[in-house]
């Protein structure tokens, strides 16, 4: 970086928030799916007893499942686009990247840490996620938690 790093405010963070959210949904569904089909499938040469006892067992771990690829895909999809290519899809088309100090890149524990800190950044109204449009260095809660800045890419000159 060049200079002093041109920090991206709330909105601009939130606009990069969408397509991400669509690409995750689109992804989350489609897990979902394919692991329904998959326990339908496996019920279906289950013999069940009489109680329903095994379809009441399976039908808990199936529940377990998809609530496990709900949280665990979106998860996997922001530590690694974050850790290791410093950007989300939704980042990159804004030409955003989340940084640590000095505006290196973050890694996989940096960005699993940012990540396992959402949750307290959109609980209470959002409140840790609309201190990106406040504090100085636009840093939202899960940002200050984990020591990274979401800045602006520099352009390339061009000559």
């Amino acid at each position: 970086m060049n200079g002093a790093p041109r920090f991206a405010g709330f909105w601009l963070r939130a606009l990069a928030l969408l397509p991400d959210l669509l690409l995750l949904g689109l992804g989350v569904w489609l897990a979902r799916l394919l692991a329904g089909q998959a326990f339908e499938e496996f019920l279906s040469r289950t013999v069940l007893d009489a109680k329903g006892e095994t379809f009441a067992r399976y039908g808990a771990v199936h529940a377990l499942v998809r609530d496990l690829l709900g949280l665990g895909l979106p998860f996997v999809y922001f530590t690694l686009l974050e850790g290791l290519g410093g950007a989300t899809l939704g980042k990159r088309l804004l030409g955003l990247r989340v940084r640590g100090p000095e505006g290196r890149p973050i890694g996989v524990f940096r960005a699993a840490l940012r990540n396992l800190a959402k949750p307290l950044s959109f609980a209470c109204c959002c409140g840790g996620v609309l201190l990106a449009a406040f504090s100085a260095r636009k840093r939202a809660l899960h940002d200050w938690i984990a020591g990274t800045v979401v800045v602006k890419k520099e352009p390339a000159l061009r000559g």
